[in-house]
């Protein structure tokens, strides 16, 4: 993409983020944001054709930002998966010792992308496009960390780990964590609000909700 082209995509994209810090984005004009970013409207229609889809592009950087991470940090933990997966110090399984660590490793990528810009996490709870969308991205980085836990060949066989439908799960996850975390108010310590995400994410997979053997049934 030509650099004038990106520079001006940044610009909206920054103004908007910008207005979002005071203002609900229902209440936002393409014309506010042209302002801000000091451009014209005509450019504005050129590249977005309103303000919803600029908004999508700025969550999609977003979501770039967190995968980008994510696969940084996944190269260490595929490489130490034989010990996470043999930690009995959590008193889980295997497969849910490797689950835990990539859960609690994404809730750090998380919270490091998004902490300085809770802002704008609660203008994508308000806005319904905004939250099915956050949602499917949650859902698919669920459903990538399952995978890669699956170390051990019993759990490559396709039996059943949750005493539960598996997306029903995922949806509570997705949804409940991302709530506990982001639903902090202004000047919640976010370190602590990091390590009782994590304790209660350890909490959850050592409950009935999970099976902690293979050979348990629901």
């Amino acid at each position: 993409m030509d650099k004038r082209i990106m520079k001006t995509r940044k610009g909206l994209k920054d103004a908007l983020l910008c207005l979002l810090e005071e203002h609900p984005f229902e209440e936002i004009t393409v014309t506010e944001i042209c302002e801000h970013a000091r451009t014209g409207r005509l450019t504005f229609y050129k590249y977005y054709s309103d303000k919803n889809e600029l908004m999508r592009e700025c969550f999609q950087d977003l979501q770039e930002e967190i995968m980008d991470r994510m696969r940084k940090e996944g190269e260490n933990i595929r490489g130490r998966l034989p010990q996470i997966s043999d930690d009995s110090g959590t008193g889980l399984s295997p497969r849910l010792n490797c689950l835990l660590r990539w859960m609690e490793t994404y809730t750090d990528v998380v919270i490091d992308v998004l902490g300085d810009r809770r802002f704008l996490t609660a203008k994508m709870i308000g806005n319904s496009g905004m939250m099915y969308e956050l949602y499917q991205f949650i859902i698919k980085c669920l459903e990538k960390m399952e995978r890669e836990s699956e170390v051990q060949d019993d759990f490559q066989t396709g039996r059943g780990w949750t005493r539960y439908p598996v997306q029903q799960v995922n949806s509570f996850l997705a949804m409940g964590m991302w709530g506990y975390v982001f639903s902090c108010r202004e000047g919640t310590d976010m370190t602590r609000t990091r390590r009782d995400a994590k304790a209660l994410l350890r909490d959850l997979l050592g409950s009935a909700i999970f099976m902690q053997a293979t050979g348990q049934k629901p």
